[in-house]
């Protein structure tokens, strides 16, 4: 069969992995001249280091995307701590250090908790009871995240310190928009899972390292992956489907699609109900924006690994000089922050955004006055991610569209998971499988 697939981001890699593993000619597109989509590196000529467009991070219980990396031997370029360990500050406080306890997985969590200094007695308790609920329920909320939280008598303190921070992390949305199905699934299938599966993963090496492989992979098994070859429209020929792009025509037994609906939209030119499904999408589903910062300074400063902050517009501080593994550039010690759901900071300049950083940094971490600040970029990330709200999430599409032959994946359809690297590698497989079924 062959079939091919538009898009190499997370979502189209996957779809070829899987379906290329039965033995179906793969011709993998990508517009760009690298894969990766929206997880992609580039050199910051200053610092003379490789970043990413942000600071990309996934739980031990990504089993897609780690099953991704694992085909394609990249495993080795991930950092794997030994246990959770994730330090909360905010301004004035001292680090207080949620980390497993005693035992692995989910009781370690657990008992974890209740020696976690950030939070009071009264607080911890309606978190480790809510964790215990959805240990032994299946139950998903229609609510917003604030709205089930709030039911679910988790305190103000609770919500501010602890859940608010995951939230913003994972779903890159708002507590008050953000469906509580979406974190509950989350909750369920990582904190409260084994050992590994609760654990904080980071790429120790350029993430589009992990996924660099795929081309070798695919001209093993007789398939082939086209950088910098855009494809401009996809019609119906007859049982066939024409495929122009920006060098030559082609003709193909099936298609993936592995784009935005915006893209999918501007070269699919054959009306059906997935087509109007992909109107009503756009008219319902906003993006939501993350801005990340490179900070770099002239001096080593011992911090932990990852850093949740709280009361500030700063989220997520990662120390990477703890975690990157490659060959150091020119500067002794650098960070990288986050900022989700950030379409109120986006309005700033760049200079206004790592200035607004240092403050908080430093109020939040004052051993960083230690050392002298020499050089910051910010990178900006305006469609990041789906919006998911509890009134558009049931506009997801499934992978099966009503056009026989097409298929879709990608963050933004129906995988039940928040719009992160593992919904997208898990709909590249779910893709993969019903277009193998309908054979």
């Amino acid at each position: 069969m062959n079939i091919a697939i538009v898009g190499a981001g997370i979502s189209g890699t996957s779809a070829a992995l899987h379906a290329a593993k039965k033995n179906h000619k793969i011709t993998l597109f990508e517009a760009t001249d690298s894969v990766g989509g929206k997880a992609r590196s580039f050199f910051d000529s200053k610092s003379e280091e490789f970043i990413d467009n942000g600071q990309h991070a996934f739980m031990g219980a990504y089993n897609e995307f780690l099953n991704i990396c694992k085909i394609l031997g990249t495993e080795k370029y991930i950092y794997i701590p030994e246990k959770l360990s994730i330090a909360f500050t905010s301004p004035g406080a001292e680090l207080a250090i949620l980390e497993q306890k005693i035992f692995k997985g989910k009781y370690g969590t657990l008992v974890g908790l209740l020696g976690f200094d950030k939070l009071n007695t009264i607080s911890k308790y309606h978190i480790i009871k809510l964790f215990s609920k959805l240990l032994l329920s299946n139950k998903f909320s229609s609510l917003s995240c604030f709205e089930y939280l709030s039911r679910q008598k988790q305190t103000s303190e609770a919500i501010n310190s602890f859940w608010e921070p995951l939230i913003l992390a994972v779903m890159n949305a708002s507590i008050h928009q953000a469906p509580a199905s979406l974190l509950i699934s989350v909750m369920k299938k990582a904190f409260l899972g084994n050992s590994f599966e609760s654990k904080l993963l980071l790429p120790n090496v350029a993430i589009n390292k992990l996924i660099e492989p795929i081309e070798h992979y695919l001209q093993a098994n007789g398939s082939s992956l086209h950088l910098s070859e855009a494809v401009l429209s996809v019609e119906r020929n007859g049982n066939k489907f024409h495929i122009l792009t920006n060098k030559r025509d082609y003709e193909f037994d099936k298609v993936i699609f592995s784009l935005s609906p915006n893209r999918i939209r501007k070269l699919l030119l054959i009306k059906s109900q997935f087509s109007d499904s992909i109107e009503n999408i756009l008219e319902n589903m906003d993006y939501s924006t993350i801005i990340s910062a490179y900070l770099w300074y002239d001096k080593y400063i011992e911090l932990p690994e990852i850093i949740a902050m709280t009361d500030t517009k700063t989220q997520w501080c990662f120390n990477r000089s703890k975690i990157i593994k490659e060959e150091k550039g020119k500067f002794p010690f650098s960070l990288s922050c986050t900022i989700s759901a950030a379409e109120e900071i986006e309005k700033l300049g760049n200079t206004e955004i790592l200035d607004l950083m240092q403050q908080e940094l430093n109020g939040c971490l004052p051993q960083l006055k230690k050392a002298n600040y020499t050089h910051g970029r910010v990178i900006r990330e305006r469609n990041a991610t789906p919006l998911f709200t509890t009134s558009n999430i049931k506009l997801r599409p499934s992978a099966k569209t009503d056009i026989s032959g097409v298929y879709v994946a990608g963050d933004w359809t129906d995988t039940g998971l928040p719009a992160t690297i593992e919904g997208a590698a898990l709909s590249g497989r779910l893709a993969a499988e019903v277009l193998e079924s309908e054979l």
